[in-house]
């Protein structure tokens, strides 16, 4: 019976996880092993589609497989509208380092190994035939590059030189030296001990064996254990202003007082959390009365440019009849002869006011 090569957990409203375990493509289908295809990554992003998710968070532990697939699913995961972040986990390479550069972010865990090598193939044929499949297969290596080349920085001359150490098989890196490359972006301290070493999936694939320092620290869950407690000494010991020795061993007092000093510091944090949250308000309140006011004084304003205008036409004076100066007669009777200068219909209305 066949294992799933994806689970799928909505974490929460906005956020689906997603696990891929086992080999990139059914063409390395062996036994019960789990298989990721590109239709089957398809189909399972149609339904994430459907959840509206805004973020995928994808966790990969794979040895690779079928770089055609590797491709395409990375080309789904990135044209996804969420938001995604990749993180690998054990010992990840091949097609599986191509599906991790998808993520918007990439993490990697501090006991993983990361490896990018050549591509290769089983071919058959006489030398023309064989000339075929060496062009094809450096056309896929350059494809490869481009893709880590992109998200690097780095050019792809040097992202073949990395494929091509130890005859094109790769040379494993750790979680750093991935990120001094520029392959990930963040390194983060893993809970647990990362998957047991199946020597034989790196020798079908052709990988190289890995670090045997590396294979101790990963597969000794004592070193594993002994590494997070020297991690957690250190800070105890930083928060003393020590340094940490083989005697160093805080006593019941340092611990109830470095213990009592987080929990006033977390007092401190949430309160001033709290007063950030107030102010914000404040401020957001603020900058919506000044958005009214705005309003509110360019409305007055369109209103006293309308009433300026009502009054500059009431304090118009009414057009007046003029009366030609030269026929005024000045004397005792020039009220009358005014009236008789004036039109008919003037006169006649003034002689009955008078």
């Amino acid at each position: 019976m066949e294992r799933n090569w994806l689970t799928i957990n909505n974490k929460a409203e906005d956020v689906v996880e997603i696990t891929i375990e086992g080999t990139i493509g059914s063409y390395w289908k062996n036994n019960n092993e789990a298989i990721l295809t590109k239709e089957e990554m398809a189909s399972q992003l149609k339904q994430i589609a459907n959840l509206k998710t805004k973020n995928i968070i994808v966790h990969i532990n794979s040895y690779g497989g079928d770089v055609t697939h590797g491709i395409s699913i990375h080309d789904l995961l990135a044209s996804n509208e969420a938001s995604v972040t990749t993180i690998v986990n054990g010992h990840t390479a091949s097609a599986a380092t191509i599906i991790a550069q998808a993520g918007n972010v990439r993490k990697m865990s501090a006991n993983a190994l990361y490896l990018v090598h050549n591509a290769s193939m089983i071919a058959w044929g006489d030398k023309n035939e064989l000339k075929v499949t060496i062009d094809d297969l450096e056309k896929v290596d350059t494809t490869l590059a481009n893709i880590y080349s992109k998200r690097t920085g780095k050019s792809v001359e040097d992202i073949l030189e990395q494929m091509n150490k130890f005859n094109g098989r790769g040379e494993w890196m750790t979680a750093d030296e991935a990120k001094e490359f520029g392959l990930i972006d963040e390194v983060y301290e893993p809970m647990k001990a990362v998957a047991t070493i199946d020597k034989e999936i790196l020798s079908r694939f052709g990988l190289p064996e890995l670090p045997v320092n590396q294979i101790e620290i990963n597969q000794n869950p004592k070193n594993t254990m002994k590494k997070y407690a020297l991690t957690t000494m250190a800070a105890i010991a930083a928060f003393f202003g020590k340094q940490v020795t083989e005697e160093f061993e805080p006593t019941q007092d340092d611990l109830q007082k470095m213990n009592d000093e987080l929990h006033t510091r977390q007092e401190s944090i949430d309160t001033l959390t709290a007063e950030k949250t107030a102010l914000q308000t404040e401020k957001e309140a603020a900058e919506a009365k000044a958005v009214k006011a705005e309003a509110d004084l360019a409305t007055a304003t369109v209103k006293a440019e309308e009433l300026q205008g009502k009054l500059d036409a009431a304090a118009t004076p009414p057009a007046h009849v003029k009366i030609p100066q030269d026929n005024i007669d000045k004397s005792a009777d020039a009220d009358f002869d005014v009236i008789n200068s004036l039109p008919h219909n003037v006169a006649a209305d003034l002689n009955i006011l008078k």
